[in-house]
């Protein structure tokens, strides 16, 4: 992740997804001091920038990094925020990611009743995605990226738009069509988008 960072320099705006990536990792490694570098680093270039999804995406960070540090009470209005913001700009797997966080954060308070809603409200997002949700067992053996990607295909996405909103390179999407297609046994994108779209994980466009 420091090798990516550094190669975008101080484009800040292509930095912000890093920053987020960065946030996640350091928090399931335990290095509460790289998340709170990454965090605030994408809180500045929210704050300059000022557009929803930046919010989103520093509110979700810090509420992240505030809960992994054991600061349930302060993250909770924090993830709120973040996801009331992804809701505002139709980013369902954000939302749906943010309120399995939530759930997290719930239970940690001792809520078990707000944390079930927030899980029933992160399961409806993923199923409206047509992906399954993490941890959950996914069809023909396909990861969660792989489904992801699937999803995308069968919308008609090309590779540089499924990179765009999964902040992976163009040949990282070409790398999980591959392990799809022969997982699935299909040797074209049109048979695969047949695939998912039989199977309900998307609609066509």
């Amino acid at each position: 992740m420091r090798t990516a960072l550094t190669a975008v320099g101080s484009d800040w705006l292509r930095r912000a997804p890093l920053c987020a990536a960065a946030v996640e990792i350091a928090v399931a490694a335990g290095r509460p001091g790289d998340a709170s570098a990454a965090a605030s680093e994408l809180a500045a270039t929210a704050a300059t920038y000022a557009t929803s999804g930046l919010q989103a995406m520093a509110a979700g960070a810090r509420g992240a990094m505030l809960l992994a540090e054991g600061h349930a009470e302060q993250a909770l209005p924090v993830l709120r925020d973040a996801c009331r913001r992804w809701h505002g700009i139709g980013a369902t797997h954000d939302v749906a990611t943010t309120c399995t966080r939530l759930a997290e954060t719930y239970r940690a308070l001792g809520d078990e009743a707000s944390a079930a809603a927030e899980d029933t409200r992160a399961q409806e997002a993923y199923e409206l995605l047509g992906v399954p949700r993490p941890g959950a067992e996914a069809p023909d053996g396909l990861s969660r990226r792989e489904c992801e990607v699937l999803t995308l295909v069968a919308e008609g996405r090309s590779n540089r738009e499924i990179g765009e909103q999964l902040f992976i390179s163009d040949r990282t999407v070409g790398r999980h069509l591959t392990n799809i297609y022969h997982k699935l046994g299909v040797t074209s994108r049109t048979q695969a988008a047949r695939y998912a779209i039989e199977r309900g994980m998307a609609t066509t466009r």
